[in-house]
């Protein structure tokens, strides 16, 4: 094979020339710089890497114990189109990390559940994911949190809405942001449709569908509390692939991470396993996380006289007071969240 002559040999950038001792020229070639497009993309990427993984997922989970949350199917809470008619629904295994759901689910997934039943950290931790695909995919989406809970506001189109907030969350121009969600480069993530004022609940479910109508087959996700879901009117329901219900812990998955807090839950552990009503209330990762919070290190007769009074009652209410998060609109600027109970107290 014939190689090159220095004539045909080429590079991208920029070029400067230079004589060097004895008549020789030496050429320095400086990179191209990447498209501003690209730039504003990976800075995009970033700020939502830095806001909801390492500010808030990140730092509401240093020191916890991960438990893997069970999810169950739910395809009645939504509105199929005719090519899902033949979806097949499987059982979904225990370890199933919500990422190979949302795949399974085409990117159109809605997530269900009880207070406190840990539905936005799995959003978050699919975003995690995502953030990762679209860095190393240049046509993958740029993954985006929201949170609907500011949409009451004006009421508009959820297009116009997206733009307003990636100003207000992300700093991203509206020139661009039109841009970007126009031609669905931006892959919406929506948190909190139950913190939507009940009044409104139903034109933004409408105002969802509206735009994956004129979107296509735009990748999307919503969260939302059961019940206020279900008090919907029947006819009311979200225009997408599957939806999940995040079903409460079991009494195992309870009692094993009481273990391995060792001796400090030990007494705490000792109780659960004797009385029914407080199994029933450490279901939820946050329920559980405040009684580990409020009775660590007590002794087990101490625990059986507080546990049944109303003192109990008290220390726990007082103990989610103090922690939960005063709000989960979208800021300007984020911060990271109370820890363990801000982010599983939705």
């Amino acid at each position: 094979m014939a190689q090159e002559s220095p004539s045909d040999q080429h590079a991208d950038g920029s070029y400067i020339a230079q004589a060097g001792p004895g008549g020789r020229a030496s050429i320095t070639v400086s990179p191209t710089p990447p498209p501003p497009t690209d730039l504003n993309r990976r800075r995009l990427l970033s700020k939502v890497r830095t806001f909801r993984i390492t500010d808030e997922l990140e730092s509401s989970l240093r020191g916890t114990t991960f438990i893997e949350l069970g999810l169950q199917e739910r395809p009645d809470a939504v509105i199929k189109s005719q090519r899902d008619a033949d979806y097949p629904l499987l059982p979904l295994p225990s370890d199933m990390h919500i990422t190979p759901v949302y795949d399974r689910a085409d990117e159109e997934l809605l997530i269900l559940g009880a207070p406190g039943t840990g539905k936005t950290t799995l959003l978050l931790q699919l975003t995690r994911d995502l953030l990762d695909r679209a860095r190393q995919d240049e046509s993958h989406p740029i993954p985006a949190v929201f949170n609907l809970s500011s949409w009451a506001t004006k009421r508009q189109p959820l297009g116009e809405w997206l733009v307003d907030e990636l100003h207000i969350g992300y700093q991203v121009s509206p020139k661009l942001g039109q841009e970007w969600v126009a031609e669905n480069r931006i892959l919406p993530l929506l948190d909190g449709l139950d913190e939507v004022v009940g009044e409104h609940r139903t034109a933004c479910i409408e105002a969802i569908n509206t735009y994956r109508d004129e979107h296509g087959l735009v990748p999307m996700v919503v969260c939302c509390r059961s019940a206020d879901y279900d008090a919907l009117a029947s006819s009311i329901r979200l225009s997408l692939r599957n939806a999940i219900v995040v079903q409460p812990l079991t009494t195992q998955q309870v009692d094993d991470y009481l273990a391995i807090g060792g001796e400090k839950l030990s007494a705490l552990r000792e109780v659960l396993q004797t009385d029914p009503d407080l199994q029933e209330m450490a279901a939820t990762p946050l329920m559980l996380s405040v009684l580990t919070q409020a009775y660590a290190g007590r002794r087990p007769d101490d625990l059986f006289s507080q546990l049944s009074s109303v003192k109990a009652a008290t220390d726990i209410c007082n103990l989610c007071r103090a922690n939960a998060p005063s709000s989960r609109t979208q800021k300007s600027v984020y911060t990271p969240a109370s820890e363990t109970l801000a982010l599983l107290a939705c």
